[in-house]
């Protein structure tokens, strides 16, 4: 089929999403300025409502090719990387066979060519084949470490044929000459239409953010329930900074917010209903003052221009677990099990306290799970910070009326931006993080402490494949190393497929 004409729209990197269109599409402006800023984002070309080709733009310049065939499965990935003649090389392209669309689904390939292109043009062609129960799952490199199994061949070629130009944001007719490796005829003129979702109203604000500490009966889809503000004890800040951080990353991740020192008290927003009570929100209050605006705390690198409708910087959770205290105060591994982790299965919050004049730390149950966490500052009429406040999402006081949330967002559930399939942080459906999760999360990270090395996040959702094995970064080499660290992401608020990065750590080539 001729194609004259082909629809472009943005969004976040799809991940293991299988569908027709973005899973969390944003605006043309915001990938504009995501491409600016050296952020990632998608492209989609598609024609007739059928998806072509998929086109993810990442840090360093590197790019990353999906193409889809007649079926609308994924059957191929490019990916292209800066050379030094200007132009970017399409250094490794991978197609893929599969027998059956469930096959697909579960990404169960019956053959694999991987064609890798050195900067000079040396050529290696490698062609795996599954057994006859169907393709591995095991990761690419684990699947590949036996070489001699694996069929390969190498030759000398022209690196200029693997060169593409560098397109620069909305020039995505270079890529339409890839399409014909997938069967689509592009016409010697195409017209790209942006068709793009609108920007909307830009990121998530603080709405009612009074009401979730205001006691009362309310209605939730999960009937009748009550908001009972309760006293969680005295915060102590010495240094002048609040860090608002998961008590296994002290010191690790924090959002820290400047307010004087000083002893301040906590309060919990705990919303009880049939099925139980969890903690709405928590709140440390600086000055006895109504806050005249409210502000989302935002890292010297976070910039809500690059937010899309409804998200938001939250501070990352996967412990269950939050915690107001000094940014200088730290805690010691053998204190998380023992003094906070196991107190927190019987107790909406502990205080954990610190050698006089050193700063305490209270830490409270996180929602009802893992995830990402919006935290807002409170500012008086004069500017000044009267209040912080974590929200835990599980219901909205927007206009009175309350909502319960039953699917939380997790923060590193799958780490957007950390390898080209993942979805950034996806919807999962969490359960209440038990004491054997804190306990089994505690041993990761001591051991990948030890280790001295950053832990892979533990996901929430077992259902999708994760596809940070089968696809290695751009870039990098088919070893499973070099992943990025990603602490905290950027979220919606109605649950709805938050996907922005917020930090990163690449490595280096």
């Amino acid at each position: 089929m001729i194609y004259d004409s082909l629809d472009v729209s943005y969004g976040n990197m799809w991940g293991s999403q299988q569908g027709m269109t973005h899973p969390d599409p944003m605006s043309r402006a915001v990938a504009a300025r995501r491409h600016a800023a050296g952020m990632d984002y998608a492209v989609l070309l598609s024609a007739r409502g059928r998806p072509l080709a998929l086109v993810e733009y990442w840090p360093r310049r590197m790019w990353r090719v999906y193409l889809f065939d007649d079926r609308s499965w994924r059957m191929q990935m490019i990916d292209l990387k800066p050379h030094s003649t200007g132009m970017l090389l399409a250094h490794r392209n991978t197609r893929w066979q599969f027998s059956t669309e469930q096959d697909h689904s579960s990404w169960k390939w019956d053959a694999q060519e991987t064609t890798t292109v050195s900067a000079d043009g040396q050529v290696e062609v490698r062609s795996e084949f599954a057994g006859p129960r169907g393709a591995s799952t095991e990761p690419l490199h684990a699947r590949t470490s036996d070489s001699s199994s694996v069929p390969v061949r190498r030759f000398p070629a022209s690196v200029e044929s693997f060169l593409c130009p560098v397109p620069e944001f909305g020039d995505w007719q270079v890529f339409v000459p890839f399409l014909a490796q997938q069967g689509h005829e592009p016409a010697t003129t195409v017209v790209l239409s942006d068709v793009s979702v609108d920007e909307g109203a830009g990121p998530l604000r603080a709405t009612g953010i009074e009401q979730l500490f205001s006691p009362g009966a309310c209605d939730t889809p999960d009937g009748p329930a009550v908001i009972e503000p309760v006293d969680a004890g005295l915060l102590r800040i010495t240094s002048g900074q609040l860090a608002v951080s998961d008590p296994g990353w002290v010191g690790e991740t924090p959002r820290t917010v400047a307010v004087p020192p000083g002893e301040f008290p906590v309060t919990l927003s705990l919303l009880r209903t049939a099925r139980g009570a969890d903690v709405a929100a928590a709140r440390v209050t600086f000055l006895d003052l109504p806050p005249r605006e409210w502000e989302m705390v935002l890292r010297p690198d976070e910039d809500l221009g690059l937010l899309g409708e409804g998200q938001f910087y939250g501070v990352g959770v996967d412990t269950g677990t939050a915690a107001f205290m000094d940014a200088t105060r730290t805690v010691s591994e053998d204190q998380l099990d023992e003094d906070l982790f196991i107190p927190l299965d019987s107790h909406f919050t502990v205080d954990l306290p610190g050698t006089e004049p050193e700063p305490n730390l209270i830490a409270f149950r996180a929602g009802r799970g893992d995830g990402a966490y919006p935290v807002w500052i409170g500012r008086t009429d004069d500017g000044q910070v009267g209040c912080v406040v974590v929200d835990f999402q599980l219901h909205s006081a927007e206009g009175g009326r309350v909502r319960s949330r039953s699917r939380a967002p997790t923060n590193w559930c799958r780490a957007y931006g950390a390898w080209p399939s993942i979805p950034s942080d996806a919807i999962c459906c969490t359960p209440r993080t038990t004491r054997a999760d804190r306990r089994s999360r505690c041993a990761t990270w001591r051991q990948a402490r030890r280790d001295r090395r950053e832990p892979a996040r533990l996901s929430a959702s077992a259902d999708r494949p994760d596809r940070r094995a089968l696809h290695p970064a751009p870039g990098r080499a088919e070893s499973g190393q070099g992943e990025p660290h990603q602490v905290d992401a950027a979220v919606r608020r109605d649950g709805s497929a938050p996907r922005a990065v917020t930090s990163r750590q690449w490595p280096v080539d």
